[in-house]
């Protein structure tokens, strides 16, 4: 538990997603308590959002639980994202507003912070329609605290 943050910049078209998120440190995504947590996932088009993935009992390959909330905002101005994470509760903030709570899968076990940006299947169509120079995520700081 504890707060994660990092002042970002992410890239404005479709056809890519870039994240700065946390990972269970166990198997992924074998119980409610190996999770992930998207800190801040942006798929171009101005919105970002928060979400967590988590398997339930009785769920099986390739099924998932979730939360997922969305916030619209220019994406392409760096900016500070965090979160605070406690036993019952993920509440979201950009700079030291707070954007939304998640109550949802809380998870306990440690986990270990990604920064990311890749394409999906769903979104190869839309990675032609725009300037490769433009899907850039400029990280300025990590930091991670209890």
């Amino acid at each position: 538990h504890g707060w994660a943050a990092a002042k970002v910049k992410f890239h404005p078209n479709p056809g890519a997603h870039a994240a700065f998120w946390l990972q269970s440190a166990g198997e992924p995504y074998s119980s409610t308590q190996e999770s992930e947590v998207d800190i801040a996932e942006c798929l171009g088009k101005n919105r970002l959002w928060n979400n967590t993935y988590w398997r339930t009992p009785g769920q099986g390959p390739g099924e998932f639980a979730s939360v997922k909330k969305s916030t619209d905002l220019d994406t392409t101005v760096s900016r500070v994202y965090k979160v605070h994470w406690t036993p019952d509760r993920y509440d979201f903030y950009i700079g030291n507003k707070k954007v939304s709570t998640i109550t949802s899968g809380i998870s306990s076990t440690p986990k270990y912070l990604i920064l990311s940006m890749r394409v999906a299947d769903y979104e190869i169509d839309d990675l032609p329609k725009y300037p490769r120079d433009t899907y850039k995520m400029v990280v300025d700081w990590v930091k991670v605290w209890k």
